[in-house]
């Protein structure tokens, strides 16, 4: 199933030519193969073609590091460290959300109003939204799909990588109007949205 509903931009330079951008959707990925590899991960591909994409639907362990379960790195991810890893994409002071940041997330339904007048109780809805005390802001930014490196469901589903590892996935918190889901776990392929929090 086609889940994009979303027009990335290609992105020129000051002299007219094309970036970035080089498919249909303006978008730069492609996907996970041996020749990214140096030894036996992609830090060296990653680092010269830091607006690229990858994405990888071949086969376990589904990441875009390697290939090979054996050399995954936890490190990545910051996994269990007391601050920032070295690949954290967060600008200096800041850091990716650790799954204990998100822990006090209500995952219960409230009322929601229209325009400030209660509408409804205990009810879901997705244009309106809910009226929550202690606000956080978590835009519904969609995904890319680690199968094909497709943009998916902008504006319905929001997706957040966490800093913790799991076996060969990484957890993360998700969205929708169904409500929020704590500490879920997918293939460290998955192109999900980064919270920063200051450290």
């Amino acid at each position: 199933m086609d889940e994009s509903n979303a027009l990335l931009i290609k992105i020129y330079g000051a002299d007219g030519n094309l970036v970035y951008g080089n498919d249909d959707m303006g978008s730069m990925k492609k996907e996970f193969s041996s020749d990214m590899l140096n030894g036996y991960n992609t830090i060296a591909y990653t680092v010269k073609h830091p607006m690229i994409l990858i994405y990888n639907g071949i086969a376990a362990p589904y990441d875009w590091f390697t290939n090979n379960q054996i050399y995954q790195n936890n490190l990545l991810w910051a996994d269990n460290l007391p601050g920032k890893g070295a690949y954290d994409p967060c600008p200096r002071d800041w850091r990716i959300a650790t799954m204990d940041m998100w822990n006090d997330f209500s995952t219960t339904t409230s009322n929601y109003y229209i325009q400030g007048i209660q509408t409804a109780t205990d009810e879901k809805h997705s244009t309106n939204g809910l009226l929550y005390n202690n606000l956080a802001w978590y835009p519904a930014s969609g995904y890319f799909y680690n199968g094909t490196g497709t943009l998916c469901r902008v504006g319905s589903y929001g997706v957040y990588w966490s800093s913790k590892t799991q076996d060969i996935y990484a957890r993360y918190l998700d969205f929708n109007d169904d409500g929020v889901r704590l500490s879920q776990v997918y293939r460290r392929a998955g192109g999900f949205s980064v919270r920063c929090v200051q450290e």
